[in-house]
Order: C-alpha cells, then sequence, then structure tokens
C-alpha cells in the first residue's frame, strides 16, 4: 500500500512578485521542500527529472511554487490553451488539486507555455467555465521548468454568489483543515510518466481520499 503523504503546516510570508523563478532566498528556500515521487509506486525518480514544490501564505493567498528538472527542454509539450479542454494524456504539465474548507475539490493545471485550464470538480461533475482568479508565471531554464502561482481565496460562502470564480473556503488552518495534491506529467515518445507529492497508487492525481492535509500557521 503507497504510504499517505506527510500533512504540511504552511508559514506565513510577505507576498512577491511572480517570475516563475523559485531562486529567491527571501521566499523558497525558507520554506519546507516537498518532494514529488512516482505516483503508482511512491518512489523517487532519477535525479534528472527530480521534481519539488514547495507553499507559503501571506494574508489572504497561497502561493505555490513547482520545479520541474527536465533533460529535453527542447520536447516539452503543451496542447491546452486557457479556457479550453485539452488531451490530458498527451502534454506536459504541472497539477494543483484542492479540496477547502468548504468545497471539494478544484484542479488547476499549467503547461510549460503558460498556458492554464481550470475546473471547479465539485458535485461530482467537471465545471470548466470556472476560473480561480490566480496570477501564474512560468520559467524555462536551460535544464528545468519552473511555476510560480499566487492563488487568492475568495472566502467560506462566496460560491453562492460567484459559483464560477474564486476559491470558496477559509485560510487553512489546524481546526479547519484542506486537502491537496500536487501533481506533474512528463510525455515522452508516447511515454506518460507521473508524479505527485500525494502518491495514489493509481495513474490519477484525484484520489481525495488520498489528498495530503494543508493547514497554516
Amino acid at each position: 500500500d503507497v504510504p499517505r503523504a506527510r500533512a504540511l503546516r504552511v508559514h506565513a510570508l510577505a507576498g512577491k512578485t511572480l517570475d516563475g523563478r523559485l531562486d529567491d532566498a527571501q521566499y523558497w528556500p525558507e520554506v519546507r521542500t516537498l518532494p514529488l515521487r512516482d505516483l503508482k509506486t511512491g518512489k523517487s525518480p532519477s535525479r534528472e527529472l527530480g521534481t519539488w514544490a514547495r507553499i507559503f501564505r501571506d494574508q489572504d493567498a497561497l502561493y505555490f511554487g513547482v520545479y520541474c528538472s527536465e533533460p529535453d527542454m527542447g520536447f516539452l509539450t503543451s496542447d491546452t490553451t486557457r479556457g479550453a479542454q485539452s488531451n490530458s494524456r498527451s502534454e506536459d504539465f504541472v497539477e494543483i488539486l484542492l479540496e477547502t474548507t468548504s468545497h471539494s475539490y478544484y484542479r488547476i493545471r499549467v503547461c510549460p507555455n503558460g498556458d492554464v485550464e481550470e475546473a471547479d470538480m465539485g458535485d461530482g461533475r467537471e465545471e470548466p467555465r470556472w476560473r480561480s482568479g490566480a496570477d501564474v508565471a512560468v520559467h524555462l531554464g536551460a535544464d528545468h521548468w519552473s511555476v510560480e502561482l499566487r492563488l487568492p481565496l475568495a472566502g467560506e460562502g462566496a460560491r453562492e454568489e460567484a459559483p464560477l470564480f474564486g476559491v470558496d473556503g477559509r485560510m487553512p488552518s489546524e481546526a479547519f483543515l484542506w486537502y491537496f495534491n500536487i501533481g506533474r506529467q512528463r510525455v515522452r515518445d508516447g511515454t506518460v510518466e507521473r508524479l505527485a507529492y500525494a502518491t495514489t497508487g493509481t495513474s490519477e492525481f484525484a484520489v481525495p481520499r488520498r489528498f495530503a492535509q494543508l493547514w497554516a500557521k
């Protein structure tokens, strides 16, 4: 059985300007690194495919950073466009899945070219018209690509007034937990590789019962 991912306590830091890079010593190195492992087996990837994530918060938003080592930068694939549904098995992307204090769950997918696909996955259906309001930046390096994402929180009950916009939920706390997963998909020569923080023992990132806990300090 694949072990459950460790719970994560998010530390508070001042907000930052997004540029897609995760080398700002004032921010990312100060928070815990979350290694991503093979989605099915839980095994660590090779060093050349090392992938990790970090999360922190400010007063009213969560920040996500995802770093993807990549030996073949010239072969990154991106098929999606903002607001359109893609062939999810033919592109490289990172994916953030969030179950908040009041809603389960949201999906945000970011491709190397900066395109974003979002959906509200609640109520047993997919709503692709939903928009998180997130700011996203992608950086392409010589041997990696990385994503920064600032996700504002709309507050608990916000979905009733604006069901297609914003993340419904209060800031996570030890008393009011969120649950999450962060995944990476890599496609080369028709082979799909998937890594995740909360490994599921399946080929899918979205297994809510396997999501890791998230709360803010």
